[in-house]
């Protein structure tokens, strides 16, 4: 948005995010929720065999209410980071050591499974086991280094949790 006012004298940065919020909500109520391949079973599942799951994100609360509420998963995670709960996001690891503190358990027992350099890094830096599925964004951009498993699909994750006997 800083971008966009430094080329547009008057630029309106709150009636722009306003107007981008209720546009991308209107969409989601009609096409639904984009969705990684295979989420909702895998979530489903762990959830079953009763892992605690936490979604950390940089995305706002409303947002974050809105697309649980609209795919009908707010009763599968026991807790969601946003943006507005930590003093620095994604890539710093404030966003995953929160979960982990409101989960009450020591982060290195805790997985990580993301799909953007900011998150990898963010999942690292806390001290988890990081996993990296990835999607649509880029990630030559990451340190091979700091991935512990790659899974080529979200549904190989159950066998990995299961493997590395992650309680």
């Amino acid at each position: 948005n800083a971008t966009l006012a430094s080329w547009y004298p008057g630029f309106d940065e709150e009636r722009f995010s306003h107007d981008w919020k209720q546009e991308t909500f209107d969409f989601v109520r009609a096409e639904g929720v984009p969705q990684k391949h295979g989420a909702a079973e895998v979530l489903c599942l762990l959830k079953e065999k009763g892992y605690r799951l936490g979604l950390c994100t940089n995305n706002t609360d409303s947002v974050v209410r809105e697309y649980l509420t609209l795919l009908g998963w707010t009763k599968l995670f026991d807790v969601c980071v946003t943006a507005a709960d930590v003093q620095k996001r994604k890539p710093q690891p404030d966003t995953y050591l929160e979960a982990a503190r409101r989960l009450a358990v020591d982060p290195s027992s805790c997985m990580g499974v993301e799909d953007s350099p900011s998150g990898l890094l963010s999942v690292h830096r806390a001290g988890m086991v990081t996993v990296c599925i990835p999607d649509m964004v880029d990630l030559r951009s990451v340190n091979p280094a700091i991935i512990d498993y790659q899974l080529t699909d979200l549904l190989a994750l159950p066998a990995l949790i299961e493997k590395l006997n992650i309680k």
